[in-house]
């Protein structure tokens, strides 16, 4: 409905200083849609007049209806704000997105109002590694609202559930089957005893796996170690001219007391501390990951 006030009506015809106003305060637009110089329509009844001074009103026959293109109708804003997703990693890029929500729509309207299609765009597009990124929505248009857009954040994660199958010619019973010297202690380039196998490699399921059995003579509160990657891994970097990203899974630092050396590409633990094993490490190259999984294993 049009608000209106008794500045909106002119009245004419009246006889010598004998004058009214119009008490009523709302009318009909002729639609609904946005716009400017919009007709509005006002219904009066005699109830709806007030005399000037001595005016007597019931001398005149006063109008039951008026109309004039004083109407304007402003778009009402309407907030599309794209909905989060989370993604587990698969080397497989990030498209589209996971919908939109709506807020602000009137009178009982809903998204099939708007005209064109829903889009997505922002650095979540072809998104691969895990991380946070931005899905920004766009494409609608609408005669009758404003649209704000508001972005959404896409999550890749890794799975701490993906099941890791194990290559047949390394049973995994073979760690407990390997005698380690119980005089090794501390470290001095590649740590005698320690077992770094490749597991499986990465796929559309997720990452390779890579694991690293260490003595618990090695890996007590205070002691040191260290290996090398996989020479598998080593020539693949090589080759592709590639450098290697090392993090912990959630893409944070590695702790302190072990580091890796992108030259050698060997890890040093220095000062092993209590509570970290199994501990799980992230190696990307390019757009191929592996999990090194380090755990204790009891020294014979």
């Amino acid at each position: 409905a049009a608000t209106l006030t008794a500045a909106n009506y002119l009245i004419t015809g009246f006889f010598g200083s004998d004058g009214a106003s119009v008490t009523k305060t709302s009318g009909n637009y002729d639609t609904a849609n946005t716009g400017t110089g919009k007709t509005v329509t006002v219904s009066l009844s005699n109830n709806d007049y007030l005399g000037t001074g001595s005016t007597a009103l019931s001398n005149y026959s006063l109008p039951t209806a008026v109309s004039g293109s004083i109407g304007t109708i402003t778009p009402a804003p309407l907030t599309v704000k794209a909905n989060n997703d989370t993604k587990v990693f698969n080397e497989i890029a990030y498209s589209g997105g996971n919908g939109v929500t709506f807020s602000g729509f009137v009178n009982n309207e809903n998204s099939v109002v708007l005209d064109g299609t829903l889009t997505y765009s922002g650095n979540s597009q072809g998104a691969i590694n895990t991380g946070s990124y931005v899905i920004i929505p766009a494409g609608y248009t609408a005669r009758n609202y404003a649209l704000n857009y508001v972005n959404g954040a896409l999550t890749i994660i890794l799975s701490q559930q993906r099941p890791v199958e194990i290559d047949p010619q390394f049973p995994s019973d073979q760690f407990l089957s390997v005698a380690i010297p119980p005089q090794v202690v501390g470290f001095k380039g590649e740590s005698e005893g320690i077992i770094v196998q490749i597991v499986s490699e990465p796929s559309d399921q997720g990452p390779g796996t890579i694991a690293v059995a260490i003595p618990s003579n090695m890996a007590f509160p205070g002691s040191g170690f260290s290996f090398e990657l996989p020479e598998k891994l080593i020539s693949f970097a090589s080759s592709s001219g590639l450098t290697e990203t090392v993090t912990l899974l959630d893409g944070s630092a590695l702790p302190e007391w072990l580091q890796y050396n992108p030259t050698s590409k060997t890890f040093t633990a220095t000062n092993v501390q209590n509570g970290y094993f199994p501990l799980k490490v992230l190696v990307r190259i390019g757009d191929r990951s592996w999990i090194l999984d380090l755990s204790v294993q009891l020294s014979a």
